[in-house]
């Protein structure tokens, strides 16, 4: 039982890290990644590394906290 609970109160920490980290972090970081592809794109000689900063802004409302 006591386990049953305690994994029941990680997922609600979990979750709420998760917010914390959607809020304050991912969400910055994924706008940062967009406007570095954005301005990739513009200069022509850097699209292909355009590519990559898209690819990384959906990746910024996914923190590193979730476990495996």
């Amino acid at each position: 039982m006591a386990g049953r609970a305690s994994l029941e109160g990680m997922k609600l920490v979990n979750f709420l890290l998760n917010v914390i980290w959607l809020l304050f972090c991912g969400l910055w970081m994924a706008i940062g990644y967009a406007l570095a592809g954005i301005i990739c794109f513009v200069l022509i000689i850097t699209i292909p590394f355009g590519t990559v900063p898209r690819r990384s802004a959906s990746r910024g409302g996914r923190p590193a906290l979730r476990f495996a």
